[in-house]
């Protein structure tokens, strides 16, 4: 494996650091800033191999302006041209590494702004929450399960059933996963509702980690599909043609309607 390139004072640059697993502190690198990195740093090495090799041409140039003269060299226009020329040159090259080497040092400022890690903060262990809500009945009441799903526990115990999704779901793919039925659909349901990607709701609400949501939930959205492509597709849409009309006065009566929701918890006073 080829080993890190050397910064511009001569240390050792560390490598990219990825988000690959949870335990990474939040500042580490997701797929794309880690990308980015390398392309930076890729340009950074081209801009330091720049500037050596105008570190050489202008030792050579120099080396060549001011090498000792031939006999009779002083008389000759052509070489005294010919050493001011080699002068020039060593001078235009002495400029361009400097250029170079500015610009690379430009772009370490950059990538250490950006993307550096430091080596204590790798190995901080991110605090996880633990697992919550993976059954229905874990709710506590009917507000947690409107502020999460906008159901009651009532109507999405009726729903899961409806569903259809089995009490175990076992996926192979990058890892092996054990969902539970409700699990995944309250997290699916809490989604949906709020609108949040999967670290958000493990963060704050269902807990554990965010990356096995990568595979259940889209294995929920086919499920559903797959289930329900006979009411919600085109089939369904042929079989209910003739009650379109009655779908769109039943919701302008719905909207018309004022919805109220009592708190069973009794009210609690500051003292």
């Amino acid at each position: 494996m080829a080993r890190a390139p050397r910064l511009v004072d001569g240390r050792r640059r560390r490598e990219t650091v990825r988000r690959t697993k949870r335990k990474h502190r939040k500042g580490a690198l997701d797929a794309k800033k880690a990308s980015d990195r390398r392309e930076l740093q890729i340009k950074w090495s081209m801009c330091m191999g720049s500037a050596m090799k105008m570190a050489l041409f202008a030792a050579i140039f120099a080396a060549l302006s001011q090498s000792a003269p031939l006999p009779n060299a002083d008389d000759d226009p052509f070489m005294v041209a010919e050493k001011g020329v080699y002068g020039n040159y060593a001078l235009i090259t002495r400029l361009l590494f400097t250029a170079y080497l500015h610009r690379a040092g430009l772009m370490e400022q950059l990538d250490m702004a950006l993307y550096d890690i430091p080596p204590e903060e790798i190995e901080e262990e991110v605090y996880v929450k633990p697992i919550a809500y993976r059954t229905i009945d874990s709710l506590q009441d009917d507000r947690v399960a409107r502020d999460l799903t906008r159901f009651t526990k009532d109507e999405l115990r009726e729903m899961y059933e409806i569903s259809g999704i089995p009490d175990v779901v076992r996926m192979e793919c990058a890892a092996h996963y054990v969902f539970g039925g409700e699990e995944l659909f309250l997290f699916a349901l809490a989604k949906i509702a709020l609108g949040q990607p999967n670290v958000y709701l493990c963060d704050h609400v269902f807990g554990g980690e965010p990356d096995r949501w990568s595979y259940g939930y889209p294995w929920f959205l086919r499920f559903m599909n797959d289930r329900f492509d006979r009411v919600l597709g085109m089939d369904g849409i042929h079989r209910f043609r003739d009650h379109f009309q009655d779908f769109a006065d039943s919701i302008e009566n719905a909207m018309k309607v004022a919805s109220s929701y009592t708190d069973p918890r009794p009210a609690r006073h500051n003292s």
